[in-house]
């Protein structure tokens, strides 16, 4: 897939993809997890205490009795320990999938964001989660019951965070949960737009396979047609990218969109 890119400099969207850039480290987090997670786990000591911390090791020993007893004395799942950690969080970058599923069954609140970040290897927001190369957690959390369809942040669905980069087994994992291929962000765009926003025109014609509609029109009253026409027209002629635009073009010509 080619990574160049046509810039889009709404503010809207620069915000967006500033947001989506903060999840590379999630990747970086997934590889150095899966290599060592013994020794990359996050004790929970260093961000919670009292009946807080008394309810996380919990639900990480899957102590029913000691987790009840803990909440009776006044813990909260979801409130915020030391430099802003959320339990949810804090089991994201420990790879602790059985922790997480547990914390979910509890109904702990997955639309919450670090106020500040804490580094790279360091989730932020619940977006992380679709967002990594290990989908065991998300996978996980799908079987207990997660909304396939959930907008963790209140404006992208989770499977906007598969796009950029393109992650295809929690696409899939979504799609076959019941997410909706053509769900809109909050800009009133679908994972098609986004896509052909970053050229990854191999990853566009994979979604039109699955269902994405390519006349769907944005709040900028554009449809992923049109972004492919836009990009078409600014591209030099007989370049590989415009080869793969055009390609795609008369692909979707095919199917009856023009």
């Amino acid at each position: 897939m080619n990574r160049e890119r046509i810039i889009d400099l709404r503010p809207a969207y620069v915000a967006k993809t500033l947001s989506r850039c903060r999840l590379t480290g999630a990747f970086v987090f997934a590889i150095l997890m899966s290599a060592c997670i013994a020794m990359a786990s996050t004790p929970a000591e260093k961000y919670f205490a009292g009946s807080d911390l008394e309810a996380v090791q919990a639900l990480q020993s899957g102590n029913t009795a000691a987790l009840k007893q803990a909440l009776a004395a006044g813990a909260n799942i979801d409130r915020p320990g030391r430099d802003g950690v959320v339990p949810m969080l804090l089991f994201i970058a420990n790879g602790d999938t059985a922790s997480m599923v547990r914390l979910f069954k509890q109904g702990a609140r997955l639309d919450y964001r670090l106020p500040r970040p804490l580094g790279p290897k360091f989730p932020e927001h619940f977006g992380w989660v679709p967002a990594s190369p290990d989908t065991a957690m998300l996978k996980a959390l799908l079987a207990a019951g997660l909304d396939p369809n959930l907008k963790p942040d209140g404006a992208w669905p989770l499977i906007f965070w598969t796009i950029n980069p393109f992650n295809l087994d929690a696409l899939t994992a979504l799609l076959k949960a019941g997410a909706r291929i053509n769900e809109r962000d909050s800009l009133g765009g679908t994972v098609l737009h986004d896509a052909i926003q970053g050229r990854d025109y191999t990853v566009a014609r994979w979604l039109i396979d699955q269902g994405a509609d390519p006349t769907l029109r944005n709040q900028s009253d554009k449809t992923a047609l049109d972004l492919l026409h836009r990009d078409q027209a600014r591209l030099a002629k007989g370049s590989p990218v415009a080869a793969e635009v055009g390609g795609l073009l008369v692909y979707l010509a095919a199917k009856g969109f023009r």
